[in-house]
């Protein structure tokens, strides 16, 4: 219940009920209300009190003993991810209409599984798939970013350790994929490891 969390955050922050809404904005009758169970925060109220207790809105709401907060509950992501056809979609539509059909071919293979992974009606699936995408999608970027500025340097790229690198990314790219496995198959065994319980440190 969100009327206990926010006694006992305001208590452990020493505060009284006036201090709490001086210190947030609110109302001394409001957040006795949420206190005393009388009524809810609203989505603005929940906002401020997650904000000042920098705490997680399910932590808020008794739905999790973990009071840390994701980077996509604080109210200015949230305020981003509304607008993502204004901050995104257009400069994203213009450099794939200046990119070459080969580029815009897996761009679009990309933007599909994206599109695949949100039509499946299951939130958890969608949470777990699209985390894969992006991750997967970030290392590649870097992989490959990383790669092309070393080659501009010329003589300096020399100096890569091509075998750290790459193990380093596996490890990343695997550690993802045996999460989800372990997630749908708790017991299942973990592939990375060999007949003596030994962790492959090159990834796989």
């Amino acid at each position: 219940m969100s009327s206990n969390r926010i006694k006992e955050l305001r208590k452990a922050h020493g505060l009284s009920q006036a201090q709490l809404a001086s210190e947030t904005g609110l109302s001394v009758h409001s957040i006795n209300s949420y206190e005393s169970g009388r009524r809810e925060p609203n989505s603005k109220a929940m906002a401020c009190l997650e904000q000042y207790f920098n705490v997680s809105g399910a932590y808020l709401r008794g739905e999790t003993d973990d009071p840390s907060s994701t980077l996509w509950e604080s109210p200015s992501t949230l305020d981003e991810l509304k607008k993502i056809d204004v901050s995104l979609l257009p400069g994203l539509l213009e450099s794939y209409q200046k990119a070459s059909p080969e580029t815009q071919f897996y761009v679009r293979g990309a933007l599909a599984y994206i599109a695949n992974a949100l039509h499946v009606e299951d939130a958890e699936f969608q949470r777990r798939s699209t985390y894969l995408l992006e991750h997967f999608c970030n290392i590649a970027y870097d992989f490959a970013r990383n790669y092309q500025q070393e080659a501009q340097r010329g003589e300096e790229g020399l100096k890569i350790d091509f075998a750290k690198a790459y193990n380093f990314y596996m490890k990343l790219l695997s550690a993802d994929l045996v999460d989800t496995q372990q997630y749908y198959f708790p017991s299942s065994p973990d592939p990375r490891r060999s007949d003596d319980g030994a962790l492959d440190e090159r990834g796989f």
